[in-house]
């Protein structure tokens, strides 16, 4: 009967056990990532787009970024998750194979390393991290300073993510006075990839979000007849 019993209660330990240690299966957040490379001999990468995870599989299609949102073309990766780990491979155009080990420090960020292979040589590797970039959904104003400076506000909704991994984007009510501009109730679509983002519709407005974890405040360029710099916060 004593065996028994301390059986019993041995067995409600270990459950209580393991939920109290989080014994339920890791998830990484779907949806829009930015993912920064950082390496001593090159400049790194920005990678940007949509991931996904079903069960233990992990899948992203995302976009090369330099200032322009997927010039560099788009990397479909594939991995598994075991705990909270990951390790991301996808083949670019050239035939180099490049590999990111992550680990989830939560749902929505992760950091590790990073390696590029051509011919199974080594020809890159760094560090590298990433963060899920909540939507841009709601209204976003701001201004570029000065006397002659511009008054920006309009609403961004974010919607579904397309083929090559970023995701669709518009912009509408838009409002920008002051300096080359003179738009009232102008509306543009776009898409967002990662940290980088373009809109165009009788204007371009090209923009990097400054803290993609948190997504409230963004470097942007609008272009009316000329090219002027605004800091837009999320309201």
């Amino acid at each position: 009967m004593w065996r028994r019993i301390t059986s019993a209660v041995c067995v409600v330990l270990l459950a209580a056990t393991l939920v109290s240690c989080g014994g339920g299966a890791f998830s990484f957040t779907g949806g829009n990532w930015s993912l920064q490379g950082t390496s001593s001999t090159s400049p790194g990468f920005n990678l940007g787009g949509n991931l996904t995870q079903n069960g233990s599989q992990l899948t992203g299609a995302l976009c090369y970024n330099t200032l322009v949102q997927c010039n560099g073309g788009t990397l479909q990766f594939s991995g598994t998750v075991i705990g909270k780990s990951t390790v991301l491979t996808a083949t670019a155009p050239d035939g180099s194979v490049v590999t990111l080990h992550l680990n989830g420090s939560s749902p929505t960020a992760a950091s590790g390393s990073y390696q590029i292979e051509q011919n199974s040589t080594t020809i890159d590797q760094g560090s590298v991290s990433g963060s899920f970039v909540p939507s841009l959904t709601g209204t976003w104003t701001g201004s570029s300073g000065g006397s002659n400076g511009i008054t920006f506000s309009g609403v961004f909704t974010q919607g579904q993510p397309t083929a090559d991994g970023s995701f669709q984007l518009s912009l509408t009510s838009v409002s920008a006075t002051g300096g080359s501009c003179s738009i009232t109730g102008g509306s543009g679509t776009g898409t967002i990839a990662g940290n980088i983002l373009n809109v165009t519709q009788g204007f371009v407005l090209g923009a990097k979000i400054t803290d993609p974890a948190t997504a409230t405040s963004m470097n942007a360029s609008l272009s009316c007849d000329f090219l002027d710099t605004i800091m837009l916060t999320k309201q």
